[in-house]
C-alpha cells in the first residue's frame, strides 16, 4: 500500500511538472505581436522562403541574409506551412526547442541524480525566467540549446554507461552535424571540448577508441556538408561571410558587430539569468566541486557547464543567450542539491529561505501592481487583473510554509509565483504591447494599398514584422533622395517611417494626394500616395 501511494505521488508530481512546463512554453504563445528587429526579421526570412520557394540560402527583403545557417529558417517555414502565417506558428519551433531542452535535462538529472532531482530540474528550468523568455522568442538560440543539450546528454549517457553495455555513440555525431546547420562551428567546438576534458579529467583515455572519432566525424560531415557545399556553390560570399565575419571575427571582437562587453559581464549576467534558482545552483556547483567522492556523472555535469562558460568567457562579444547551453547542467546541479536536502530532511540554510520569501513577495508585489495597471490601460485584459489579485493568496501560504519550515512548499510557491509572472506577462501585457509597439494593425491598414509583389518603402526604419504581416517586402533606405525618387517612380506607393523624418522626404505637411494610413508607438507612421512627389528643397 505504501509503495502504491508513493507511485501515485510520483505520478502526480510528474504530471504537475509537465503542466508547469507546458504552461511556461506554450500558454498564450501568439498573444504578443512579433517584436522587431529579431522576431520580425526571422519570421520574414521564413515567409520569403515559402513565397519564393528558395530554400537553399536565406533572404531578407529579397537580399541574401548572411548572418546564420539555414536550419532555423527551415523550421519556421515548416511551422508556417502547417499552422499558417501567425506569430504563434513562428514561435512554435523555439517553444518546442525549449520544452525538449527541459525534457533532455530531466533525462540527464534522472540518470545522474534520481527521480526527485529530475522533477526539480524540469520544474526549475521551466520557471527560470530568462530561459523561458528566450524560448518564447523567434531567435536561433533555443534550437541551438536544444540540439546541443541533446548531444551532450547522449554523450554523458555514453560515458556513464557500463562498458559492457555501452550504447552507440553515433547519435551524438548526428546531433553535432545537425547543430552546425543551426549555428555553425560552435556546435563542433563545445561538445568536442567536453569530450576531451572528460577523457582527461576522468582518466578515460581507454574510451578514446570507442568514441569512433574518424567514422563519427564522417557521419557529422555527411549531415552538414551537403548544405554547406550547395550554399557555397550558390553564393560563395554567404558561407565565407557567415563563417569568418559572424563567427571568428565576432568571437575575437574585430567585427565591431555590437554586444561587446567587459570581462566581468557573465559574473553579473549569469546570476541574474538563473533567477530565481541561482542560490540553489551555486550551492549545487560548490557541493560537487568540493566533494572528493563525486561520481562520473557529477564530473561530467561540471565539465559540461564549465566548458560552455569558459568557451565564451574570453569572447569580446557577450550576451546571456550565448551561455544558455550551460543552463541545463547548472539546473541539474541545483536540483541535485535541493533533492538531497529533501531526501535527508535537512532544512535549507536560513539565507536561502529568506531569499525564497523575498522573491515570492517581490513577484506578488509586481503582479499585484502590474495587473490593475494593465487592466486600466487595456480593459479587455481582465485575466491579468484576476491573475494579479489571485497572486495575493500566495502571501499567507508562504507565511505558513515559513513558520512550518516546510522547504518543499516554499519551493512549490516559488514555482507558482514565477509561473504567475509568466502568465501575466504573456497574457494581458501582450494587449498593451499591441497598442504601443505592435505592427499588425499597420498591416491591416495597408490592405489593398499595394499590389502584390510591390515593395513597401521604409525610410530610416526596418519594421520587419510589418513586412511579415502585410506580405510585402521592404525597400529600405536611409537616403532621402533615393527614397523620394522611388516614390516618384512607383505610381501607387506606401511608406513607413518615423514622423520626425517626414520633412526629409517633403511630406510635412502631407501634400495633396498623400494620406495617412496608420500611426503608432515610437512616432512610427505609414502614409500612402499616388503619382509624382515634388522635389524637396
Amino acid at each position: 500500500m505504501k509503495q502504491q501511494s508513493s507511485r501515485s505521488r510520483g505520478a502526480a508530481a510528474l504530471l504537475a511538472a509537465a503542466a508547469v512546463a507546458g504552461c511556461a512554453f506554450f500558454l498564450w504563445l501568439g498573444c504578443f505581436d512579433l517584436i522587431d528587429p529579431d522576431e520580425g526579421r526571422h519570421a520574414e526570412i521564413a515567409r520569403e522562403m515559402l513565397v519564393s520557394g528558395h530554400y537553399l540560402t536565406p533572404r531578407l527583403h529579397g537580399l541574401p541574409y548572411y548572418d546564420k545557417p539555414v536550419l532555423f529558417h527551415w523550421a519556421l517555414a515548416a511551422s508556417m506551412s502547417l499552422f499558417g502565417q501567425t506569430a504563434a506558428a513562428v514561435r512554435l519551433p523555439s517553444a518546442l526547442s525549449g520544452l525538449l531542452t527541459v525534457v533532455f535535462a530531466g533525462c540527464w538529472a534522472f540518470r545522474a541524480y534520481g527521480p526527485g532531482a529530475a522533477l526539480l530540474a524540469v520544474a526549475g528550468l521551466s520557471t527560470t525566467l530568462s530561459f523561458v523568455a528566450v524560448s518564447r522568442f523567434v531567435v536561433i538560440d533555443p534550437l541551438l540549446v536544444c540540439i546541443m543539450t541533446a548531444a551532450l546528454v547522449w554523450l554523458g549517457l555514453w560515458f556513464t554507461d557500463d562498458e559492457a553495455r555501452r550504447r552507440s555513440i553515433y547519435p551524438f555525431y548526428v546531433l553535432v552535424g545537425l547543430g552546425t546547420l543551426a549555428k555553425g562551428p560552435v556546435v563542433l567546438a563545445i561538445p568536442g571540448a567536453v569530450a576531451l576534458v572528460m577523457l582527461t579529467l576522468g582518466r578515460r583515455w581507454s574510451c578514446l577508441a570507442s568514441l569512433r572519432v574518424p567514422s563519427g566525424a564522417a557521419l557529422a560531415a555527411a549531415v552538414a556538408v551537403p548544405w554547406y557545399l550547395a550554399a557555397w556553390l550558390s553564393d560563395p560570399a554567404y558561407i565565407e561571410t557567415f563563417l569568418w565575419h559572424h563567427n571568428i571575427e565576432r568571437y575575437l571582437g574585430s567585427a565591431h558587430i555590437g554586444h561587446q562587453s567587459p570581462w566581468y559581464y557573465y559574473l553579473v549576467a549569469l546570476p541574474l539569468g538563473l533567477l530565481p534558482w541561482f542560490p540553489w545552483v551555486a550551492a549545487g556547483v560548490w557541493r560537487k566541486l568540493s566533494d572528493p567522492q563525486r561520481s562520473d556523472a557529477d564530473l561530467y555535469t561540471l565539465i559540461w557547464a564549465g566548458v560552455v562558460l569558459v568557451f565564451f568567457l574570453p569572447a569580446r562579444t557577450k550576451l546571456l543567450t550565448y551561455v544558455l547551453p550551460a543552463f541545463p547542467p547548472l539546473l541539474c546541479l541545483g536540483a541535485a542539491y535541493a533533492a538531497g536536502k529533501f531526501e535527508s530532511k535537512q532544512p535549507f540554510p536560513a539565507a536561502f529561505r529568506a531569499f525564497a520569501f523575498a522573491w515570492i513577495a517581490l513577484l506578488v508585489l509586481v503582479m499585484s501592481a502590474a495587473a490593475p495597471a494593465a487592466w486600466w490601460w487595456a480593459p479587455q485584459a481582465c485575466t491579468g487583473l484576476l491573475a494579479g489579485l489571485a497572486s495575493l493568496l500566495l502571501l499567507p501560504l508562504v507565511r505558513q510554509a515559513w513558520r512550518a519550515r516546510d522547504d518543499k512548499r516554499l519551493a512549490l510557491y516559488m514555482v507558482l509565483a514565477s509561473l504567475g509572472l509568466l502568465v501575466l506577462v504573456y497574457g494581458p501585457a501582450a494587449i498593451v504591447q499591441h497598442q504601443e509597439r505592435g505592427m499588425r494593425s499597420a498591416a491591416l491598414a495597408l490592405e489593398g494599398e499595394l499590389e502584390d509583389g510591390r515593395p513597401l518603402l521604409a525610410y530610416e526604419i526596418s519594421p520587419h514584422s510589418l513586412a511579415f504581416y502585410s506580405r510585402h517586402v521592404l525597400w529600405r533606405s536611409s537616403d532621402p533622395v533615393a527614397t523620394r525618387q522611388m516614390m516618384r517612380e512607383s505610381g501607387a506607393w506606401a511608406l513607413v517611417t518615423r514622423e520626425r523624418y517626414l520633412d526629409d522626404l517633403g511630406l510635412d505637411p502631407l501634400p495633396p494626394g498623400v494620406r495617412p494610413l496608420w500611426s503608432g508607438g515610437g512616432g512610427r507612421v505609414v502614409v500612402a500616395g499616388e503619382g509624382r512627389v515634388e522635389e524637396h528643397e
